[in-house]
């Protein structure tokens, strides 16, 4: 005879990225990321060359939010860093990829 064991399930614990990342760029750079506000999201809409392009508003957000080594930057200067390095900047803007796919199984 098997035995029935009791299943307990409790909800997720909430999300919570911690502001600021720091991360470290190709050539030695780093960055460091704050957490983006509504008005990053305008500016970064504003700045970016097409506001319906996912990415070109993520490369937005992150000009707003984002130093390196110390110093603000600019759009052009998102636009100019090797892709690799803009995409560990927009990853870590809208968070982990694992964080995210949890969020959509909570949500459905």
């Amino acid at each position: 005879m098997v035995s029935a064991q009791r299943l307990e399930i409790r909800p997720p614990e909430p999300l919570r990225w911690v502001r600021p990342d720091t991360v470290k760029l190709s050539k030695g750079r780093v960055a460091t990321i704050r957490e983006a506000t509504g008005r990053d999201l305008e500016k970064g809409a504003a700045v970016a060359s097409s506001a319906t392009n996912p990415m070109s508003l993520m490369m937005g957000v992150a000009s707003q939010v984002t130093t390196i080594d110390g110093k603000a930057v600019v759009y052009e200067d998102i636009l100019d860093l090797p892709l690799s390095d803009v995409l560990l900047l927009v990853g870590e803007l809208v968070g982990n990829v694992k964080e995210l796919s949890r969020l959509s199984v909570i949500s459905s």
